[in-house]
């Protein structure tokens, strides 16, 4: 292996010269096969094929790992056996939203890839297939400009990150999400020094993230029928009276758990109470308000939960008759990666030498979004999110516009170059 400044300099060189018409319309199909295969969280399968076909046409050494009948983590490493330096190239094979949810959903939320003017749309074209194209096309430049690399260069797509969890009465694999495909992977072998999360980051370096924690506060009621209405306890009342309580807190939250680096954020994002097919069943028996909590990573989710908690009680103290209930159903770490780590100067630079405009750190609402970072982190490797989607032809960094998600064609190239470039900087050149 070396790593001399001169032989990088040369293969970077390599790298610019090989990206041709033939590579970028391959990377742009890439991500077109990937949008038209349909991939809701349980039913990653089919993609996982996909990419473990085309990577293993790559000459790379691929694997499925099953997490649950019907699902695998597709794995593929190139110089698996290398005791040198590694980087991996992770991301989720789920998407968002099934494509399924209602008629007449606009082209970016339809498993079905349309190409404008230079700007792909398509589910999942943004949140994340994109950056597999990407991956695809990094390893399509490194192979095509000659270049023999030393160390491993892994590539994995994971089942279950979408950040959802069972509840309730909503059970089974669709609702198993919330890094679960990472965890496993993990906990069986899935390693690299440094990860890279093409999450749609708008080509910026997403070094942090809050932990984020979802909750489940019940109320009950007394049914009765319409005509007897009189003599129930409304479920709804105490259910609309939490949700208030919860919002007006948020401030307070934020002060107490807080930072200047990465605030806190506390939504009730969702409320379900009575029989919406028998509202004649009034009052309603039972109300349950679902709340996601943001913060920093240097508070233990048992922290967050206590402090919730006692909320909770407080609530229920102060207002005789409230009675509520309190459960957490899905909590995941944060994680940050310093601007001065190496890792992070690595992608600065590998940005830079594939010829885009400076980048750096994202803005910090962006932490908020959670990724499968933490996982890797919490086992000794760096990870960080840096990725091709998250920004919309008005040039406003979201994953979607008025049609749905969208990525540029343009950013799909340009981290091809980058990532091909942190591989060398990553694993050196034989």
């Amino acid at each position: 292996m070396t790593d001399k400044k001169s032989d990088i300099e040369a293969a970077r060189g390599a790298i610019l010269a090989a990206m041709n018409d033939e590579i970028a319309a391959e990377i742009v199909g890439v991500a077109c096969d990937l949008v038209n295969i349909p991939s809701p969280t349980g039913e990653e399968q089919a993609v996982g094929d996909y990419l473990a076909s085309r990577f293993r046409k790559l000459g790379m050494s691929v694997g499925l790992q099953e997490v649950e009948p019907g699902r695998n983590n597709m794995i593929a490493h190139l110089n698996p056996e290398s005791p040198g330096s590694s980087i991996m190239f992770n991301g989720h094979m789920d998407t968002s939203t099934s494509g399924r949810e209602a008629p007449d959903l606009p082209i970016g939320l339809l498993p079905h890839a349309v190409v404008e003017e230079g700007w792909l749309y398509g589910l999942g074209a943004s949140n994340m297939k994109a950056a597999f194209a990407s991956y695809y096309g990094a390893l399509r430049l490194v192979q095509s400009a000659s270049i023999a690399v030393a160390g491993r260069v892994s590539v994995s797509g994971v089942v279950g990150e979408i950040e959802k969890a069972p509840v309730t009465h909503y059970h089974g694999a669709a609702f198993r999400g919330g890094g679960c495909g990472a965890s496993y992977g993990v906990q069986h072998g899935l390693m690299a020094d440094v990860v890279i999360i093409g999450e749609p980051t708008g080509m910026r370096i997403q070094n942090a993230a809050s932990s984020y924690m979802f909750c489940r506060v019940g109320a009950t009621g007394r049914a009765q029928h319409t005509w007897s209405r009189e003599h129930g306890v409304d479920a709804l009342d105490k259910g609309i009276f939490l949700l208030q309580a919860l919002r007006d807190w948020e401030p307070e939250f934020e002060r107490l758990v807080g930072g200047a680096k990465i605030g806190a954020r506390l939504t009730v994002g969702a409320i379900e109470g009575g029989y919406p097919y028998k509202p004649s069943i009034a009052p309603a028996p039972m109300c349950d308000i679902f709340v996601d909590l943001r913060y920093p990573p240097e508070h233990s989710a048992m922290e967050i939960s206590n402090l919730l908690r006692r909320k909770i009680t407080q609530l229920g103290a102060e207002n005789p008759g409230l009675n509520p209930t309190f459960e957490v159903f899905l909590c995941r770490n944060g994680f940050v990666v310093p601007p001065e780590d190496p890792f992070f100067q690595a992608i600065v630079d590998a940005h830079a030498a594939a010829g885009e405009p400076a980048t750096g750190e994202t803005v910090r609402n962006r932490y908020f979004v959670s990724a499968d970072a933490p996982t890797f982190m919490e086992y000794g490797m760096k990870a960080v999110a840096y990725g091709p989607g998250g920004i919309t032809k008005s040039g406003s960094y979201q994953m979607y516009d008025d049609r749905g998600e969208v990525v540029s064609v343009a950013n799909l190239l340009a981290c091809a170059r980058s990532y091909a470039m942190l591989i060398l900087t990553q694993c050196g050149v034989a």
